[in-house]
């Protein structure tokens, strides 16, 4: 892996680190105060957000949506099988992303929910 291409959300991680710094920070400057507690929150926020995409990813490895969505723009590019099943491909790569992208949002957001509530 070079230096370029690091891994997936690796911004998203850094604004939580960001964030999580400048809620020490304002706590230190501040004790006591609301802002320092909103900066915690949207930093546990973020890293949950982050957490629940890899979890999705390491959970499903090979139900990703954006793979899904390759492989129904190649069978659109070099075109469905003659017979009855020739709709049916195209259409079943397509349904089989936006499952994909809905249950990726809903790991996210149950992740979020509850790192959210318990923090």
């Amino acid at each position: 892996m070079s230096i370029t291409q690091l891994p997936r959300l690796t911004s998203l991680c850094l604004v939580s680190v960001l964030l999580f710094i400048a809620c020490l920070i304002t706590q230190e400057q501040l004790p006591g105060s609301l802002i320092a507690v909103s900066l915690y929150k949207l930093h546990m926020a973020s890293l949950a957000g982050w957490a629940g995409y890899w979890l999705d990813r390491l959970t499903f490895p090979y139900a990703r949506p954006h793979e899904l969505l390759h492989a129904a723009d190649d069978v659109a590019d070099h075109g469905a099988p003659a017979g009855d099943d020739a709709g049916l491909i195209c259409t079943g790569f397509s349904y089989g992303a936006e499952q994909a992208m809905l249950r990726r949002a809903i790991i996210i957001g149950a992740c979020v929910i509850g790192i959210c509530l318990g923090a």
